[in-house]
C-alpha cells in the first residue's frame, strides 16, 4: 500500500504492546517538537494472529524481567501487574484502535498511541480486549461506544492489515523503526530504542542530503 507523505515527515512504525516503543514514546515527541517535523504512525504488527504468545508462569516471568530492563534503560514506568498466566499476548486489537484513531484524527494519534501504551505498561489494563482498550478515547472528545464499533469494520481491519503488509515490505521488522521521509526518499533514524541526540543527528544529515540533492 502506498502511504501519500508530506513533504518531510517523521514515520514511525511501532507496535502499543511493545516494550521499546513505549520506552522511547517520550523521545519521539521531543524529536517531533525540536525538528518541528510531523509524525506518522505505521503499525507493525509485533505479535498478532498465529505469532500472539500465550503466557505461561515462565512467560510472565521472562517478560517482567524484561520490561524492569526496558523501565531501567528508558525511565518510563513500566508495572507488570497486566501479565498473567493463561492470557494471550496479541496485539492486534490496540493496533486496530491506533488505526482507527489514525483514520479520525490523524493529528492525535501519537498522543492516543502513548495513552494505550501508558494503560498496558503502567496501569496494567489489557488493551487486548475491545471493551477496555475503547473507553481510552474518552478524554479525545470521541464517543467510547461509537470507536469500538469502528474497530470492528472492515475497513479498519483493512487498513491495519495494510500497515503490517506496507512495514513487513520495507523491511521493517524491529520496532520501534522510525525513518526520515520525503515523497520520494526515505532514510531509518532508529532501528530499535534510540537517545533523541542521536535521531536528531541522523535527521540532520538527511537533510543534508535533500538539500543537495535538490539544489
Amino acid at each position: 500500500m502506498h502511504y501519500p507523505l508530506s513533504m518531510q515527515e517523521i514515520v514511525y512504525i511501532a507496535d502499543p504492546m511493545c516494550s521499546w516503543c513505549w520506552a522511547i514514546a517520550p523521545k519521539v515527541d521531543q524529536l517531533s517538537a525540536e525538528t518541528e517535523l510531523p509524525v506518522r504512525v505505521v503499525m507493525g504488527g509485533l505479535r498478532r494472529g498465529p505469532d500472539a504468545v500465550e503466557m505461561t508462569p515462565r512467560a510472565v516471568a521472562t517478560w517482567t524481567a524484561h520490561w524492569q530492563k526496558v523501565a531501567s534503560t528508558s525511565g518510563q514506568p513500566f508495572d507488570p501487574v497486566g501479565l498473567r498466566p493463561d492470557w494471550i499476548y496479541d496485539t492486534h486489537v490496540p493496533s486496530l484502535a491506533v488505526v482507527a484513531m489514525r483514520e479520525l484524527r490523524p493529528d492525535l494519534t501519537v498522543e492516543f498511541l502513548s495513552r494505550v501504551q501508558r494503560a498496558f505498561f503502567s496501569e496494567g489494563k489489557d488493551v487486548t480486549d475491545r471493551t477496555v482498550v475503547a473507553p481510552l478515547i474518552e478524554p479525545f472528545d470521541i464517543d467510547p461506544e461509537g470507536f469500538e464499533v469502528l474497530l470492528g469494520t472492515p475497513h479498519i481491519e483493512k487498513a491495519t492489515l495494510d500497515d503490517y503488509g506496507w512495514a513487513q515490505g520495507i523491511g521493517a521488522t524491529a520496532f520501534p523503526t522510525l525513518m526520515f521521509a520525503t515523497k520520494t526518499w526515505a532514510r531509518a533514524i532508529a532501528i530499535g530504542y534510540a537517545t533523541v541526540e542521536n535521531m536528531r543527528a541522523q535527521v540532520d544529515a538527511a537533510r543534508v542530503r535533500v538539500a543537495e540533492e535538490s539544489s
